[in-house]
């Protein structure tokens, strides 16, 4: 809503028909912010607040999880991971602080063999205008791409018929000059790296 409040939750398995809650509830359509089930409060305005989109995953116990970037009444923003636990539970964790006040998208991957990372990119901090990846089950930062994509976002993609990751990393044009280099993040990582430009 207008003051980035609250995280809420609603899921379908027949394709957008019908919605429920976490335990099961059906929704009455259309679902609003008086009747969505909050999983995150969040105060919103000058307290704890949204500061920008998050991205969500399934793990492999076909669960969500989920990041984003929450800002607080001290101007810091955090990266924080919300996840939901076999007994259908929620759970709210910060996985890092960053002083970064552009507000970076994460980006969230959960790999079938139960690893779970999240891509971000990052300016502040002493981090450089990097690429990385956060290992959410380790507590490590990795640099994957060590150019500055400035307000671009990298999309993040597990392709299983092929085991692959996709990591599509738009260029950044900034005084006529291209900055980011896809051999560098293909490398690395070593999977593939689309480039849109």
């Amino acid at each position: 809503d207008a003051e980035n409040e609250n995280i809420y939750y609603a899921y379908s398995d027949n394709e957008g028909v019908t919605w429920h809650k976490t335990d099961g509830t059906a929704y009455s359509l259309p679902i609003t912010w008086a009747s969505g089930e909050i999983i995150v409060p969040l105060a919103g305005g000058s307290t704890e607040t949204i500061a920008n989109g998050g991205s969500t995953s399934i793990n492999n116990s076909s669960r969500p999880e989920s990041v984003w970037l929450v800002g607080d009444s001290g101007g810091i923003d955090r990266y924080r991971h919300v996840w939901l636990d076999d007994s259908n539970v929620w759970h709210y964790d910060t996985l890092m602080p960053t002083t970064n006040s552009s507000g970076r998208v994460p980006s969230i991957l959960c790999w079938p063999d139960g690893r779970r990372w999240m891509f971000f990119q990052n300016g502040a901090g002493g981090r450089g205008n990097t690429l990385r990846y956060y290992d959410i089950d380790v507590g490590t930062e990795t640099i994957i791409l060590n150019k500055n994509m400035l307000h671009y976002l990298p999309v993040v993609y597990y392709s299983v018929l092929r085991n692959e990751v996709f990591v599509l990393g738009p260029y950044e044009r900034q005084d006529g000059v291209i900055a980011g280099d896809p051999a560098d993040l293909g490398a690395q990582l070593n999977v593939p790296l689309l480039s849109i430009h």
